[in-house]
C-alpha cells in the first residue's frame, strides 16, 4: 500500500490548481472541513483565498496570531505600493479547535501539538487551497525544538526531516496496514532561507541541517520528567545521543516529517523553521516568558523576509 512519490501527473495537477490526490474528493458535490468549520458549498472559498501564496503553521494560537501581527505590519511597513487586503479576523472561530488568520496572500494557522492534530488541519487547509483553487502554495512549519549541543536560541532551518527510527519516512497506519510515506523538504527553498536569514536577520544564529520529529514527547528520549521511567540507564541515554550527533541531527519537534512526507506527496513546496528553546541531552531550567516570547519569533522574522522578497520580486515583475 506504499504510495509512490511525486510524479509527471501530481506536477500537471498542481499547475492546473489541483492540490489534492484524490479523486473522490475531486467528485464531491459538498465537502465539509470538519475541524475549520468550513466548507466549499456554504463559504466562498475561492474568492476568500484564492491569493494565498503561503501558508505559515505553528502549535499554538497565540503564536500564529502574533506572526500575524508581525507580517502584517512588515508588509504594511516594506510593501506599501502593494494593496494588501487586510481581514483580521479568526476564519474558524466557529470550529473552536483551530485559529487562522489571513493578511494579503499569507495564511497564518495554528496546528496544535504532534502528528494527529497536526495531520488533521493539515489535509483540511490543503483541501481549502484546493477549493480556493491556490497554485503553487509554499508551506512553512515556524516553530521551537529541542536541540542537540546547540545554543539555546539558535534557529534551524531543516534540509531533512527523520522519524523517531532515523529513517527519513513518516509511518501511518491505514486500514490496519503500514504506509511509509517519503519525507522530503525543498533544498533550494531551505537554502534560501538560511541566505536571508544571514543577510537580513544577522543577530540571530542560523543552522541548517537534520530535523528529527518524535511521536511521543516525553517517550519518545525517555525523558526523565515523565511520570514513567522508561530507561534509567544513563549508558543508553548517552548512547541515543550519540547517535543523534552522528547523524547531523541538530533539533527535534513533533511535525516536521510529517509535513515534509504530506507536502511532498502532493508536490507543495515547504520549509521548517526551529528555533531550539532546550537542550534534550542536557535539560536545563525553565527559560523566562520574555526570552521564550523573543526567540519563538526568530524564525518568524526569517520567513517574514522570505515572503517580503518574493512579494519584492511580484512588484518589480508587475512594474516591468
Amino acid at each position: 500500500m506504499e504510495k509512490p512519490q511525486i510524479g509527471e501527473e501530481m506536477q500537471q495537477k498542481q499547475q492546473n490548481g489541483e492540490l489534492v490526490d484524490n479523486i473522490r474528493i475531486e467528485r464531491s458535490k459538498e465537502d465539509v472541513l470538519i475541524h475549520l468549520e468550513l466548507a466549499n458549498k456554504k463559504d466562498d472559498l475561492e474568492t476568500l483565498f484564492k491569493d494565498v501564496k503561503f501558508v505559515c503553521m505553528g502549535g499554538t494560537a497565540d503564536r500564529m496570531k502574533n506572526f500575524f501581527s508581525l507580517i502584517k505590519s512588515e508588509m504594511k511597513r516594506t510593501l506599501s505600493e502593494l494593496d494588501i487586503q487586510d481581514e483580521s479576523v479568526d476564519f474558524t472561530r466557529n470550529g473552536c479547535r483551530f485559529s487562522m488568520w489571513k493578511i494579503g496572500c499569507v495564511l497564518c494557522v495554528n496546528h496544535g501539538i504532534g502528528y494527529g492534530s497536526l495531520t488533521i488541519v493539515l489535509h483540511e487547509v490543503i483541501k481549502l487551497l484546493h477549493y480556493a483553487k491556490v497554485q503553487d502554495p509554499i508551506l512553512f512549519r515556524i516553530g521551537t525544538s529541542g536541540g542537540v549541543d546547540h545554543p539555546l536560541g539558535t534557529v534551524v532551518i531543516a534540509e531533512k526531516a527523520f522519524n523517531d527510527f532515523f529513517e527519513e519516512f513518516f509511518e501511518i497506519p491505514v486500514l490496519g496496514k503500514r504506509v511509509r510515506l517519503p519525507a522530503i523538504l525543498d533544498g533550494n527553498l531551505a537554502a534560501e532561507l538560511k541566505r536571508l536569514a544571514i543577510e537580513k536577520c544577522p543577530d540571530i544564529p542560523v543552522l541548517c541541517g537534520n530535523t528529527m520529529s518524535h511521536e511521543h514527547f516525553y517517550e519518545s528520549v525517555a525523558s526523565v520528567k515523565a511520570s514513567i521511567c522508561y530507561c534509567d540507564d544513563d549508558i543508553e541515554r548517552s548512547s541515543y545521543f550519540d547517535s543523534l550527533r552522528q547523524n547531523n541531527i541538530l533539533n527535534a519537534d513533533m511535525e516536521a516529517v510529517a509535513i515534509a512526507a504530506i507536502t511532498n506527496r502532493l508536490g507543495i513546496k515547504a520549509a521548517v523553521v526551529n528555533v531550539i528553546v532546550n537542550d534534550l541531552s542536557h535539560p536545563t531550567e525553565n527559560l523566562s516568558c520574555e526570552i521564550l516570547t523573543e526567540w519563538q519569533t526568530r524564525p518568524q522574522r526569517i520567513v517574514a523576509e522570505y515572503i517580503k522578497e518574493h512579494l519584492r520580486g511580484s512588484v518589480k515583475q508587475h512594474i516591468k
